[in-house]
């Protein structure tokens, strides 16, 4: 899509750059200038500067610079046209588009009518006869027609294609209906059929409130094999690891409440709005990420998780707050009485009987250690190395200082030891956890295979001019071991260069102990002792070995084939292996007079 250059001047003039950044940061005079705390990396000291007579922004720490329409794509993750939409609406500037119809904006948009369209039809559902059990279900839940109308809650009948023949009726091509997520090709013959079937449904907005994406939830089906939530697949529009669900309607909250609760389902992020909670927002049927956690984060950095209080609750905290602490945050855990989750919470307690949950909220790095070590019991050193060990990756990914400081004292602590002991034991092993996934006893196996292919790729690294010997000859699959199998790989790329060496394989190898094993190894004479006898001899050592398990497996199915006197395949079988028995010999000849195979 094309905006002329007019219209986008136009709306710049009428926006004041201050006064949309500052909805969203901080800002205070600074001479000129406008200072505040970045909202696109984690600082404590404003290097964040806007610049009113420039009418641009600039952060001294993370670099992020431009204009005002950058900093609507970048904090809210739109496109540079939906930003001078944005814009343009509130400076009341209509904004007219330029683009051809085949054009892969056009698409967009006629996607973005069809999610739309798709959210009124499934609305109007719900008030139809076939959407009675479902409204009933959601009245249950004590979800009011307010709660309702504002997250555009709807039904998608028992029907197998009336919302495909609804959106054909109103002129949309199969293609684009398709490319919505709303309708799935038939696995046996032609045709498509509806997605979503049955399902009370909940449409999933980007953060301009526009519609992207759906899910759908069950609500009178017990049965085990049926999914209780099935959501739109990922396409042009929808991206489950960028949203929130929730976010278009929290956005504001967030900020004025300078808090947001992080809950796990539609239901819960639903009910904690209808209890006055606005400020809540939920992943999109999978793990939180790190898009979605910094994109909270660009409004508050004080996050309130609220998970399921069962094991798949436990576990998603556990990995949510380590995401955080990547990017510098400790959020707060609450802990909800047992078995209850914030969709139905308050079918038992009351706002004020939450708002004490979140006092006696404890801290992410709290939560880990009480997780992991139990308070009442003493340990033994097994125990506690043992322990460490599984609090060390939770070390390794706190990037920020204080958050280490603060988990050491923690666990110093809960397992009464030294605190300046535990920083080292904790740096010993995330040294060893980070360093290196590689290992010397992956290669030092008792079956010689794996050695021997090892030795014929050092052979190969000392002299690389001998490399054709066994590239002709050989391929990954004569490469059983994961590391020798990651060096062939390495030694052909580096090979693609005219003048390649041991420094330019080094070069496609991501491992720094397993590059320092093998820097190691090639100072050893014996790699430099006729090399070119030794790699037709190790060549032909694992061709000898590829052609021994052929035979093997022969073998195998030809004494099954003669117990069940199946004379046909027992010939066939003589015949094939006697053409390897042939081989095998051939390359017994082939070694023992030192040609070149």
């Amino acid at each position: 899509m094309a905006i002329s250059d007019d219209t986008i001047n136009q709306v710049k003039d009428r926006t004041n750059i201050i006064e949309i950044i500052g909805e969203y940061v901080n800002l205070k005079a600074s001479g000129k200038n406008y200072k505040g705390l970045c909202p696109f990396h984690s600082e404590k000291t404003p290097s964040f500067m806007v610049s009113p007579d420039k009418g641009i922004f600039h952060c001294f720490g993370c670099g992020a610079g431009g204009n005002v329409f950058t900093f609507l794509m970048k904090f809210k993750g739109i496109s540079f046209p939906d930003a001078v939409k944005l814009l343009g609406g509130r400076a009341g500037i209509q904004i007219r588009n330029s683009y051809s119809e085949k054009g892969i904006q056009s698409k967009l948009e006629t996607i973005y009518n069809i999610n739309k369209e798709t959210t009124e039809i499934y609305e109007k559902n719900l008030f139809s006869e076939n959407g009675k059990k479902a409204l009933e279900y959601l009245k249950k839940r004590n979800f009011d027609p307010g709660i309702r109308k504002s997250f555009h809650i709807g039904y998608a009948n028992d029907s197998w294609d009336s919302l495909l023949t609804l959106l054909r009726s109103r002129g949309y091509g199969i293609d684009l209906i398709e490319e919505s997520g709303l309708i799935v090709k038939k696995k046996k013959g032609t045709g498509f059929y509806d997605r979503f079937r049955n399902r009370i449904i909940f449409p999933i907005q980007d953060n301009i409130d526009r519609v992207i994406g759906f899910g759908g939830r069950t609500f009178d089906n017990n049965d085990p094999d049926i999914p209780k939530y099935i959501n739109s697949n990922e396409n042009l529009l929808y991206h489950k690891g960028k949203y929130l669900y929730g976010f278009n309607n929290a956005a504001d909250s967030i900020r004025q409440a300078d808090s947001a609760f992080i809950v796990e389902g539609y239901i819960d992020v639903i009910r904690m709005h209808k209890e006055g909670i606005k400020n809540t927002v939920a992943p999109l049927g999978t793990a939180l990420t790190e898009d979605q956690i910094s994109l909270i984060m660009r409004y508050t950095r004080k996050i309130y998780l609220a998970f399921d209080s069962d094991d798949a609750g436990e576990k998603a905290m556990l990995r949510s707050i380590s995401l955080m602490h990547r990017q510098g945050l400790d959020p707060s855990v609450i802990c909800l009485p047992s078995g209850k989750d914030p969709g139905d919470f308050f079918d038992e307690y009351i706002t004020d009987d939450f708002d004490l949950f979140v006092d006696e909220a404890v801290s992410g790095i709290d939560y880990i250690v009480n997780v992991h070590i139990d308070s009442k019991k003493e340990y033994n050193a097994n125990e506690k190395i043992t322990i460490l060990q599984e609090l060390v990756e939770y070390f390794n990914n706190m990037n920020d200082d204080i958050l280490k400081i603060d988990f050491l004292k923690k666990i110093s602590s809960a397992l009464e030891i030294n605190e300046n002991i535990l920083r080292q034991e904790l740096i010993k092993l995330t040294r060893r956890a980070t360093t290196s996934s590689f290992h010397h006893e992956d290669i030092k196996k008792k079956d010689t295979g794996v050695s021997t292919e090892l030795y014929l790729l050092l052979l190969i690294l000392s002299n690389p001019d001998l490399l054709p010997i066994a590239a002709g000859r050989l391929d990954d699959s004569y490469f059983h071991g994961k590391w020798t199998r990651k060096l062939w790989n390495a030694v052909n790329r580096a090979s693609e260069n005219t003048h390649w060496d041991s420094g330019t394989v080094f070069d496609y190898l991501d491992d720094g102990e397993f590059i320092e094993y093998l820097s190691g190894k090639l100072i050893e004479d014996r790699l430099n002792i006729n090399p070119e006898s030794q790699i037709i001899d190790v060549v032909s050592s694992l061709k000898e070995k590829r052609i021994r398990e052929r035979i093997a497996v022969i073998n195998m199915r030809l004494m099954k084939a003669e117990l069940e006197n199946n004379d046909n395949l027992t010939n066939e079988l003589i015949v094939e292996k006697q053409v390897f028995s042939n081989e095998l010999e051939k390359m017994k000849i082939l070694r023992g007079s030192k040609s070149r195979l």
